[in-house]
């Protein structure tokens, strides 16, 4: 009688264990799914940038561009 309780002991302690180790691995899916996530978020954010600064820089002639730079800075900056 006295081997059954150590048999349920044994099998709690297992199934404590088990859940134990199952949560750490869901946590880390989620961790890894939240950083992927905010790694697209960032990299989405810089080819929006990237494709602003390319469209203003597509749409000035040179000459446009030299007379921007010669009015925004001098020698003396």
């Amino acid at each position: 009688m006295k081997t059954i309780y150590l048999y349920v002991t044994g099998l709690v302690a297992a199934l404590i264990t088990a859940a134990y180790v199952l949560g750490g691995r869901v946590a880390t899916e989620r961790w890894r799914n939240h950083a992927a996530e905010s790694t697209v978020t960032d990299m989405e954010k810089i080819i929006k940038m990237g494709e602003r600064v390319n469209a203003e820089t597509i749409h000035h002639g040179t000459a446009d561009i030299r007379r921007i730079l010669r009015t925004k800075y001098t020698i003396a900056d």
